[in-house]
């Protein structure tokens, strides 16, 4: 019973171990040496949208699978970017830091990633949805976002996704929604974005149309 509550929403541990081994065996060993949990131990603050409580993820791919099976309460999923890395209270790892939009403009967000774990958190953010694993869909990494820093964000991710992703349909179809609304980030949003903690070595970007300040540090 236990272990069908841990597999029901992401695809089967055993696969989630699988694609651990494809990774360089140093990472390899990181994830497996990590924590397998949905929550980190100590953590504390809101899941998903601090430092102190990163989601746990098994890599990569599975932050964009993750990431990938989010929507919006109103069922819109997301496009998003990495804006920055940041440190980790409760580890010696950095944790990602991804700035998403939905695709209806409904709703704007900051998650805080933790990669260095064997399995991918079956928690969600407040507010959020994360939908079920379909045995017959599978869960794949091709999604709306990409893993660097968008300047033009969202406006500019299909450029990015041509260059990520072979399945060429996903930049299409984001170009085509990105044609048909008008994106602006919200007062609160810039606030939380303001309020990140970064590293002295970060670079500071500002965005002179929205008002956003963001950090990227070293890839």
């Amino acid at each position: 019973m236990f272990g069908f509550r841990k597999n029901r929403v992401h695809e089967p541990v055993d696969l989630q171990h699988a694609e651990n081994r494809k990774y360089d065996p140093v990472v390899t060993d990181r994830l497996f040496a990590g924590e397998d949990c949905d929550v980190v131990t100590g953590a504390s603050g809101p899941f998903g949208r601090c430092a102190t409580n990163p989601i746990p993820v098994n890599g990569l791919y599975g932050s964009f699978k993750y990431l990938g099976k989010l929507s919006a309460p109103s069922g819109s999923c997301f496009f998003f970017h990495k804006v920055c890395t940041v440190d980790n209270p409760l580890s010696d790892s950095l944790l990602n830091v991804y700035e998403l939009v939905s695709i209806d403009g409904s709703l704007w967000d900051c998650l805080f990633l933790d990669v260095y774990h064997p399995r991918r958190s079956n928690n969600c953010p407040q507010g959020l949805v994360l939908h079920p694993y379909i045995k017959e869909v599978g869960d794949h990494p091709y999604t709306y976002g990409v893993n660097v820093f968008v300047e033009n964000f969202p406006y500019d991710l299909p450029t990015h996704l041509r260059k990520l992703n072979p399945i060429t349909t996903f930049a299409d179809r984001a170009a085509e929604h990105l044609r048909q609304k008008q994106y602006t980030r919200p007062a609160h949003h810039l606030t939380s974005m303001d309020g990140i903690l970064v590293k002295p070595t970060h670079t500071v970007i500002h965005d002179p149309t929205s008002g956003a300040r963001f950090y990227v540090g070293p890839k």
